[in-house]
């Protein structure tokens, strides 16, 4: 929602479930205090211009967080392993380095991994192809990884994701 918001990010309280202040202009780093003991489900902070990196308390400030879309901002380091315990991430579009953490590629609550555009490298585990067999989405696209997916485990995720398919229909 383009408010045409600047500054910081607000205090909000905690009776908000869901929180979407994307498209403006709001700066600064990612409060670790603000959405203390707040029960969103939801928070949508991309496309702005949000600087630093994304702490582990950001994370698990929330109740019942499910869903974060940080892309589109200036947000740089590594990826919390925190991140783990949502559902829908989008962090593309961002200045993130490193490897994804391991819990994150293992994760079973993890729906969608949207990663696009950032500094990520060195080589994919196989536990990307586990992810993937689990039926979540992920896009990897933009970033500097070497060797993602051998060929033996492109044929094992092929046939991880037919038996999937067979046992959800």
């Amino acid at each position: 929602m383009t408010c045409r918001l600047t500054g910081t990010i607000p205090s909000v309280g905690k009776y908000i479930d869901f929180l979407d202040i994307s498209n403006n202009s709001l700066t600064g780093e990612l409060p670790t205090t603000v959405f203390k003991n707040a029960r969103m489900t939801t928070v949508n902070l991309s496309n702005n211009k949000l600087s630093g990196s994304i702490k582990g308390s950001f994370v698990t400030g929330f109740d019942s967080i499910g869903r974060i879309y940080l892309n589109n901002n200036r947000l740089t380091g590594i990826i919390p392993t925190q991140m783990a315990e949502l559902d829908y991430i989008d962090l593309s579009g961002n200045d993130l380095h490193g490897s994804i953490p391991l819990n994150v590629l293992t994760s079973t609550s993890i729906e969608s991994l949207n990663l696009a555009g950032n500094r990520l490298s060195g080589t994919l585990p196989s536990e990307a192809c586990v992810f993937a067999a689990n039926g979540a989405t992920c896009d990897l696209s933009g970033n500097k990884y070497v060797h993602c997916i051998t060929e033996i485990n492109l044929i094992i995720l092929y046939v991880v994701c037919m038996i999937f398919i067979l046992i959800s229909s």
